[in-house]
């Protein structure tokens, strides 16, 4: 698919630029060590099941789970793991609300990815809406149909 058509099918939707990871809000240096390599050890641990993998780290505002969230996101990054990220914050419009959430990471992704991209223009071509849809919707066309596979042809 040239990049005319990808770019301009892409064009629809919106992007919350600044929602990636930032190297400048990670962890201190050699801060929150044993926590990070917990981490990475569940990480490293998980098995490509087929079923979801979810890691949840919650605690009391302030404590440090951005600082630990970017850690994370800018090591997966450098080892080649990290197909999207996105970081909100509610003082920044498009990041204050998860409505660029799936189209943003869909983008990401399609950068990535040429074969996601193509399907998610087929997505986009289908269904012109998709951009302003509710966010099931926007996760049902562009985050789970262009990851399942193509049904066979008999």
């Amino acid at each position: 698919m040239s990049t005319i058509i990808l770019n301009t099918a892409f064009a629809s939707l919106p992007y919350a630029k600044g929602a990636s990871w930032n190297p400048t809000l990670v962890c201190l240096p050699n801060t929150r060590v044993v926590l990070l390599e917990w981490i990475w050890k569940w990480i490293n641990a998980a098995e490509p099941t087929g079923a979801a993998k979810i890691f949840w780290l919650c605690d009391v505002a302030g404590s440090g789970k951005s600082a630990i969230a970017h850690m994370v996101a800018q090591q997966c990054h450098e080892k080649g793991m990290l197909g999207s990220s996105f970081f909100f914050d509610r003082g920044i419009s498009g990041r204050n609300e998860p409505c660029q959430l799936f189209s943003t990471i869909a983008q990401d992704l399609a950068g990535l990815y040429p074969a996601h991209a193509e399907d998610i223009v087929v997505v986009l071509e289908e269904e012109h809406s998709i951009s302003s849809a509710p966010l099931t919707r926007q996760f049902d066309a562009l985050m789970l149909k262009p990851s399942l596979p193509a049904p066979s042809v008999t």
